[in-house]
């Protein structure tokens, strides 16, 4: 089975699935901050993905932060942190 990754914005984001909660869930990859997701379709969690990648944005703007851009040398690990 392929790995599969969603993108917007420039980001990229992993799709993980818990069978124990029933669930699909990921975190936004190649940054040290910790952006996560939620979802039970997979429809809700490419929306919640997009949703997150733009709060984060919004966030750090907010906080007169610059939003850290993804490292490309960074491996697309999926493994939740």
């Amino acid at each position: 089975m392929s790995e599969v990754y969603l993108s917007h914005a420039g980001y990229t984001g992993s799709v993980e699935v818990s069978l124990e909660d029933d669930c699909l869930f990921g975190k936004i990859l190649q940054i040290s901050d910790l952006v996560t997701y939620e979802a039970d379709t997979v429809g809700g969690l490419r929306a919640a993905f997009i949703e997150s990648v733009q709060y984060y944005i919004e966030k750090c703007k907010q906080d007169g932060l610059d939003p850290e851009r993804p490292d490309p040398g960074r491996p697309l690990a999926a493994t939740p942190s």
